[in-house]
């Protein structure tokens, strides 16, 4: 079973705020997509194997700015939100397409 990451994001057409379940597969870089009930188009990419690290407690970012950006890429018509997992839980799931 794909061990599964979660990310809040923020769609900037509507401002609606949702939760993504994301693969971490074992590829370096992943994309995903989905489409915001307002039809924004929801595409970007990230880092699996820099999540994975942080998820082991292998590697700690000084800068959260930086660590954001080389973690997550987006297509604009979104943001990634640094929430913590109870604030996660309270999103509605946005699902992948």
């Amino acid at each position: 079973m794909t061990e599964m990451h979660e990310i809040g994001i923020e769609c900037r057409g509507c401002g609606e705020q949702w939760r993504l379940s994301i693969p971490l597969t074992g590829n370096k870089v992943e994309t995903f997509a989905t489409i915001c009930p307002c039809s924004a188009i929801i595409v970007g990419n990230y880092n699996a194997a820099m999540i994975a690290r942080e998820l082991d407690g292998g590697m700690t970012m000084k800068n959260e700015a930086i660590s954001k950006d080389e973690k997550y890429l987006t297509n604009g018509h979104f943001d990634v939100l640094e929430l913590s997992e109870d604030q996660l839980e309270k999103l509605p799931q946005l699902a992948l397409e």
